[in-house]
């Protein structure tokens, strides 16, 4: 079953480009999304890292145990993230994932872990989910999940 013009160029809120060769365009709505929280943040000229968590950090709850507010910038770039990790950037998942443990109350450590993520995807601004076609019908989406079943006890 084919997909209509419509649902080929918007899912989930997000644009596929649908192409024939393996030089797809499903990066370029990454990159803008990248280049505009970037800019929000003012980090446009940010050093770029190699990985989106610094290893020798770990990242524990508050030590100061203040009250947190969780109407803060630090929640709402986290949500930004977490919705270009989930659409076209599953390498930071990881990395976004952790810091969202610590929403209601984060730390200085866990706000410069949230800029080196910004830092990272200031130096992979062109990664992203290229989806290609190699069949005839260009209208034609085949998409895979893993859901684990394999993890069932029967």
């Amino acid at each position: 079953m084919g997909l209509t013009k419509r649902v080929r160029e918007k899912m989930l809120g997000t644009k596929l480009s649908l192409g024939r060769s393996h030089r797809g365009h499903g990066g370029k709505r990454s990159r803008r999304d990248v280049e505009n929280i970037l800019a929000k943040e003012g980090l446009e000229g940010a050093n770029q890292v190699s990985t989106p968590l610094d290893p020798n950090m770990a990242l524990v709850p508050n030590p100061d145990r203040n009250k947190g507010n969780q109407s803060n910038s630090y929640v709402r770039l986290l949500g930004e993230l977490q919705f270009l990790a989930n659409m076209t950037r599953p390498d930071i998942t990881f990395v976004v994932n952790r810091l969202a443990l610590y929403t209601a109350n984060p730390s200085i450590h866990h706000i410069t872990a949230l800029k080196r993520v910004l830092q990272y995807l200031a130096g992979t601004k062109s990664y992203g989910i290229t989806y290609t076609t190699e069949s005839e019908r260009s209208d034609l989406f085949h998409g895979y999940a893993d859901v684990a079943y394999g993890n069932l006890d029967e």
